[in-house]
């Protein structure tokens, strides 16, 4: 039985010893490389129960001289762009060896009803005129009416995995995350302007104003998690977002069906719903184990 800061301590270390043997950031993006092992380290000073925000910024700004944004945000997830500048790490899906079979539950008027935008998503792109990034990550089609999207012929859909011949590529980090994550040291460090600086080098891309000045470290925080909502989609990072800023119940609780009514089973969640329980196998096995709260 190992507590939590010695497990984060291992991650680190083993990463750390990945630094020194694994190949140059230019060898692959299909495989770890030390730019994998630099983004990573980067997540895991964020993300630890006592976070080392300059950790943060040192690891990101490593990544800086590997990786830079592409100048057009379409390219990311049209199919002509793979293994590109701002690809980290990303599964390169040929059809043969890796199928990415998946995009087919993405959209459809049958049950290809999976992974749907929320009306807050789409909402939140309204609101900034964010065009480039909506009209990327949402596909309006024909779907199946139904209580969230009453309109059929007006159905949302995730479209950021749009490839349905089994060659779709997928990322697992790429740089806008990193930059991203980088502002959000930077707020917890209070240094605002720096934060600010790297938000509005993501929005610039999609032609978007300058975020407003931040005003504290809460209204930083809101600002970085607005922009990596709207940034990052539906490319797996929200859950591990709001866990890692304290956010998860707050803005869970806050969703809203399309009448603006709040959803019936946020009221079922709580602290104790943020973590899984420990399988009973797992009890039964290891006597030191304690069950997590509430289960």
């Amino acid at each position: 039985y190992k507590s939590k800061e010695e497990v984060y301590s291992f991650i680190i270390s083993d990463l750390e010893g990945a630094l020194v043997a694994a190949p140059g950031s230019s060898v692959s993006k299909y495989r770890a490389t030390r730019g994998v092992a630099q983004a990573l380290l980067a997540k895991v000073y964020a993300t630890k129960p006592n976070p080392d925000y300059a950790k943060v910024v040192q690891y990101v700004d490593q990544l800086s001289g590997s990786y830079s944004l592409l100048p057009d945000y379409n390219h990311l997830f049209d199919g002509n762009h793979n293994a590109n500048a701002e690809s980290i790490l990303e599964i390169n899906a040929d059809a043969n060896n890796i199928w990415w079979w998946g995009t087919g539950m993405f959209i459809g008027d049958g049950w290809q009803r999976f992974n749907l935008p929320t009306h807050d998503l789409v909402n939140s792109f309204d609101a900034q005129a964010d065009n480039i990034r909506k009209a990327n990550t949402i596909k309006f089609d024909v779907g199946v009416s139904d209580t969230y999207w009453t309109d059929k012929n007006h159905y949302p859909f995730a479209y950021k995995q749009r490839i349905q011949d089994g060659t779709q590529h997928t990322y697992i980090i790429r740089y806008a995350d990193m930059l991203l994550l980088k502002a959000e040291a930077k707020v917890n460090l209070g240094a605002y302007a720096d934060a600010e600086a790297l938000i509005n080098q993501i929005r610039d891309r999609v032609s978007l104003p300058n975020v407003a000045a931040i005003t504290s470290k809460e209204d930083g925080m809101n600002k970085v998690l607005k922009e990596r909502l709207l940034e990052l989609a539906f490319e797996g990072h929200r859950w591990f977002d709001l866990k890692r800023t304290g956010k998860a119940l707050e803005i869970i609780k806050a969703r809203t069906n399309g009448q603006g009514s709040q959803l019936s089973y946020v009221n079922n969640l709580t602290e104790q719903r943020l973590l899984w329980p420990i399988p009973q196998s797992q009890l039964d096995n290891n006597p030191n184990l304690t069950q997590n709260s509430g289960y």
